[in-house]
């Protein structure tokens, strides 16, 4: 996971320090793949990402409340 958090922090960098480099579609790409493998570790877990996403939610708002 981290080889993939990496890939896409270097997608982010090149936006602003290599914008030739910066790849729209590969910054999709990325994305997807941080993505995929949290899937599969809350999976592996049996972690249910909906319901945590909504704690989440939930938190923030009522931080900024």
């Amino acid at each position: 996971m981290t080889e993939e958090v990496g890939e896409l922090a270097k997608q982010i960098t090149n936006e602003v320090h290599r914008p030739e480099r910066f790849d729209k579609n590969n910054l999709g790409t990325e994305l997807t793949d941080v993505l995929m493998l949290i899937v599969v570790l809350a999976n592996f877990y049996d972690i249910n990402l909906s319901q945590e996403m909504k704690n989440t939610i939930e938190r923030v708002k009522q931080k900024n409340s």
